[in-house]
């Protein structure tokens, strides 16, 4: 693998895209093998505190927390998302990254209430 990091995040951007106040979590971000340096990545994070049946649906609860994809426009699929019945669960967050770029996200829930991250990367 040539991507690896391990983190411990506690930002105020992973507050605001989450809706949730106050998250802390721990975890691995990997560059999957065969795709090269832009290929998909695997981020496998545990937040410090985890919730049974959070209402409204938050990231940190038990069981699978939310499924990440990249699109090419965050509020362009957030408004398809709604549109079928999906909702928001936090605000659109544009961030830099040193030596990976510029990534915008956010966190919405699909029609059945799965949590969603919703992100788009500019180099």
């Amino acid at each position: 693998m040539k991507y690896s990091t391990a983190a411990r995040c506690r930002r105020d951007a992973t507050w605001r895209a989450s809706g949730w106040s106050r998250p802390h979590l721990t975890g691995q971000h990997l560059r999957l093998p065969s795709y090269g340096d832009d290929g998909p990545t695997l981020k496998i994070f545990q937040y410090d505190e985890m919730l049974e049946k959070p209402q409204p649906p938050s990231a940190n609860h038990l069981e699978l927390g939310h499924l990440a994809f990249e699109v090419g426009s965050v509020e362009a699929a957030l408004q398809e998302l709604k549109r079928r019945g999906g909702g928001e669960l936090g605000k659109d967050i544009t961030k830099k990254i040193a030596g990976a770029g510029t990534i915008t996200f956010t966190y919405a829930t699909d029609p059945e209430g799965n949590i969603l991250e919703i992100q788009s990367w500019r180099k």
